[in-house]
C-alpha cells in the first residue's frame, strides 16, 4: 500500500508541476518521500527524489537538487535500476549545464542515454536529446543543436510525450540563440535533418559520436 501512495503523489506532483503550482508538487513530493523511507523496500525513492530535485532546480535552489540527485542516483545504484539511474543522470547533467559545466552535462546525459537505450526504455530519451541540443548551443555547435533538437521534436512526436517540466521560457531562449546564429534556413535545414532520424538512429548517432 505504501508504494501505491507514493507513486499517486509523485504522479499528482508531476501534474501540479505542469501546471506550475509548484508549492502544491512540493507537498506531494514530500509525501511520497515520507513514505518510501517508510518502507521496508522503498522501491521508487529515487525517483522521488529525482522529481523533488527537478523542482528544486526550478526553484533556484541549486545545492538541494544537487544533493538530492545524488542520492537519487545512490540509491538507483544501489537497486540496480538502470532507468531510474539515467533519471538521476538527466538531472545532474541539467544542473552542470546550469552552472556552466557544458563537459560534466554531455558526460551525465550520454550516460543516461546509454542505459535507457540498453533497457530500451525510450520515454525519457526525448529529453536526453533535447538536453545535449542544449549542451551544443552552449558550446557553439549550432548545427549540432539543431539538429539535436529536431531529433527530440520528432522523438517526442513519435513517443506521444510532451516536455516535462514545460520550461517553455528556457527552450525557445535555446532555439533563439541558434536560430540567429544559423540563420532561419540554416536553422530549419539542421532541424529537419534531426527529425528525419528514428529515435534508433538518433540514439546510435550521439552514442557514436559524443
Amino acid at each position: 500500500v505504501g508504494f501505491i501512495l507514493g507513486l499517486i503523489s509523485q504522479t499528482l506532483a508531476r501534474a501540479e508541476m505542469a501546471l506550475g503550482d509548484l508549492a502544491a508538487a512540493r507537498g506531494h513530493l514530500e509525501t511520497a518521500i515520507a513514505v518510501e523511507r517508510g518502507s521496508q523496500f522503498a522501491y521508487f525513492l529515487s525517483q522521488h527524489l529525482s522529481v523533488l530535485g527537478t523542482l528544486d532546480r526550478i526553484e533556484g535552489n541549486l545545492d538541494a537538487a544537487r544533493s538530492g540527485a545524488e542520492e537519487s542516483l545512490a540509491v538507483a545504484q544501489r537497486l540496480g535500476s538502470g532507468w531510474m539511474q539515467a533519471s538521476a543522470e538527466l538531472l545532474l547533467g541539467r544542473l552542470s549545464l546550469g552552472a556552466g559545466e557544458a563537459g560534466e552535462a554531455q558526460r551525465y546525459v550520454h550516460d543516461a542515454l546509454g542505459r535507457l537505450a540498453a533497457k530500451s526504455f525510450a520515454i525519457d530519451i526525448p529529453e536526453c536529446l533535447d538536453v545535449l541540443g542544449a549542451v551544443a548551443a552552449g558550446r557553439e555547435s549550432y548545427q549540432e543543436a539543431a539538429r539535436l533538437l529536431g531529433a527530440a521534436a520528432a522523438a517526442r512526436e513519435q513517443l506521444g510525450v510532451v516536455r516535462f517540466p514545460p520550461e517553455p521560457q528556457f527552450w525557445a531562449a535555446v532555439e533563439l540563440s541558434t536560430r540567429r546564429a544559423l540563420g532561419d534556413d540554416g536553422y530549419q535545414a539542421a532541424f529537419t535533418a534531426g527529425t528525419a532520424l528514428g529515435i534508433d538512429q538518433a540514439v546510435a548517432y550521439i552514442l557514436r559520436t559524443q
